[in-house]
């Protein structure tokens, strides 16, 4: 047997599979710089051999002159020498080499973690929320938002992207200051979620620039508005209408009531859990006598409510009642309700409790918006003091 330090030439054993099958009679095995090399061999093949341990005694060779290189450094033995000295002060027992074999491995389970894409974690965090069954406007919304955000950074592995990107990207839509808030709001729990799955260790967003919002004050209909768009509103969408407009519900409610959930003898309007916003906004509403005059001649035993060609007929209705396109204000039609019936009845709590929300939001938004004499009078808009419905065009 022949030694060249780590390199040795060794004989097969007589039992050994390797020589009685494949007719191999020795090997040459040899570890150099943590790396270990073995090959077979047969009688005559001497030469091959002789010359597969001479690459080895030059790679030995390469990487002993590389070693010495390191050890002769100066800065190379200062480093090592205050890691050496952090590790004795922390009272850890690892040796230096032991500590970066650690990071390493550990560095190598982070590397495997930062090469999953944007799109991968949308896809999965989009995935989630289907499981957990939030509503259709909620999983649409959530899906433009995150899909608009993977347009820019797709591709992109979740790890890199950093707060500084995530505010160019925000400020780079060019929409108004509350839409930009609402696409902030997504990507914050879009990047909570990839912190939880264990993709990235901070949240990029959470110091992300937020524009400021200067509140406007909410703008609801008048009595005399409201009773000219129900006098205006064909008969095919003039239930909901009338239910949005007198109970507050929801337009995504209104899109899943049932006819079956109007009780007239018991004057209630049950919004479920499967139609409510969230579980937290489900409900009994009272229905007003005004409400049920308007809706008791169109009433049936099921189906849906609202009507599939609803948004055309609402159009058509809003302009027949005197607002012009882009006139219109957002959500009127509950926010209406929500501040008659406050400054009617006089109870923050009861309102909340009718229309599925806090006390705090119509804190905030809805009081003072009407006089209590001018807001009692949206419960005395009755079928017949209004003009009369227009039918049903085919």
């Amino acid at each position: 047997m022949r030694k060249a330090k780590e390199i040795t030439v060794q004989e097969l054993k007589e039992s050994s599979s390797y020589r009685k099958e494949r007719g191999y009679l020795y090997f040459v095995d040899a570890r150099i710089g943590g790396a270990r090399y073995r090959r077979f061999f047969r009688h005559g093949e001497r030469k091959k051999a002789d010359a597969f341990v001479s690459s080895l005694m030059a790679k030995r060779d390469n990487v002993g002159n590389a070693k010495a290189a390191i050890l002769e450094d100066p800065d190379t033995q200062e480093m090592a020498a205050r890691a050496v000295r952090k590790l004795a002060e922390s009272g850890s027992s690892l040796t230096l080499e032991q500590a970066v074999d650690d990071y390493l491995a550990r560095f190598a389970v982070t590397l495997s973690r930062s090469s999953v894409s944007v799109s991968a974690v949308i896809d999965a965090f989009l995935h989630e929320k289907e499981r957990e069954g939030v509503s259709e406007p909620h999983y649409k919304d959530l899906d433009h938002r995150t899909k608009r955000f993977a347009g820019s950074f797709g591709d992109e592995s979740i790890s890199t992207i950093t707060e500084k990107e995530v505010s160019d990207w925000l400020m780079g839509l060019s929409l108004e200051p509350q839409t930009v808030v609402n696409f902030r709001r997504v990507l914050h729990n879009l990047f909570a979620f990839a912190v939880k799955r264990g993709h990235i260790s901070t949240n990029p967003v959470a110091h992300a620039i937020s524009p400021k919002v200067r509140r406007k004050r909410a703008v609801i209909l008048s009595p005399e508005e409201a009773s000219s768009l129900l006098a205006h509103a064909e008969e095919e969408i003039l239930p909901s209408l009338a239910i949005m407009l007198f109970c507050g519900v929801r337009q995504g409610e209104m899109a899943r009531l049932d006819w079956s959930a109007i009780d007239f003898e018991d004057s209630t309007i049950t919004i479920s859990a499967e139609i409510a916003k969230r579980d937290v906004h489900e409900r009994f509403i009272t229905m007003p006598a005004v409400l049920m005059d308007w809706i008791r001649p169109h009433a049936q035993r099921r189906g849906l409510i609202k009507p599939v060609r609803f948004r055309c007929a609402f159009e058509r209705c809003r302009e027949a009642s005197g607002f012009a396109k882009g006139t219109w204000p957002a959500n009127a039609l509950r926010k209406t309700f929500i501040s008659c019936h406050y400054e009617t009845h006089g109870s923050i709590d009861e309102t909340a409790r009718q229309a599925g929300t806090s006390v705090n939001i119509i804190h905030k938004h809805y009081r003072r918006l009407i006089k209590p004499k001018e807001a009692s009078k949206l419960w005395s808009i009755h079928p017949d003091s209004s003009d009369s419905v227009i039918p049903l065009q085919a």
